[in-house]
């Protein structure tokens, strides 16, 4: 896929794609309908285009740039079926992985991990891929709300952005 040709199939409005002519094999796609079933991988919109599946955002950073990203591409706001272009940036993988909304512990307060050694919490960030260590915290709320603080500092969409070395 290339930008000439999605030119020629799409038209990119506010986030949204729309098919630009009527569908020559499927009877009930008409010109103007919005592309893609509504179906979601992973919270992704995509769609199927000569039998290739191909994420919705990325043909929108085709659509408006006209060539492919060259990395990753970050929702800012974490909504991945957000695809305003205001919405969209390049990001390494590693910068990518800052929007993740899941926590990867057992108390479902991301960045408070429960010490094996006493009644205390730690927490830690990973940041370009090398884990800091954030200090012990009396309660998990306390370990939780100095990740909150780190991940703010840390972010790559805040201005304030500084990378640990």
């Amino acid at each position: 896929m290339d930008a000439k040709t999605l030119n020629n199939l799409m038209i990119y409005r506010d986030g949204i794609l729309y098919w630009m002519n009527d569908h020559k094999y499927f009877k009930s796609i008409k010109a103007g309908d919005v592309v893609g079933s509504g179906s979601l991988k992973n919270g992704y919109k995509c769609t199927a285009i000569n039998g290739k599946q191909y994420y919705q955002h990325r043909l929108v950073w085709l659509y408006v740039h006209g060539s492919w990203p060259e990395g990753s591409i970050d929702h800012i706001n974490g909504d991945r079926a957000d695809n305003r272009i205001e919405n969209l940036r390049v990001v390494t993988s590693s910068q990518n992985q800052h929007n993740r909304k899941k926590t990867k512990n057992k108390t479902g307060m991301t960045g408070a991990y429960k010490s094996s050694k006493g009644k205390t919490w730690y927490s830690t960030i990973m940041v370009e891929n090398k884990k800091h260590y954030l200090g012990m915290f009396e309660t998990e709320e306390d370990a939780a709300k100095a990740y909150a603080e780190a991940k703010v500092k840390l972010h790559p969409s805040n201005p304030n952005f500084r990378n640990l070395e």
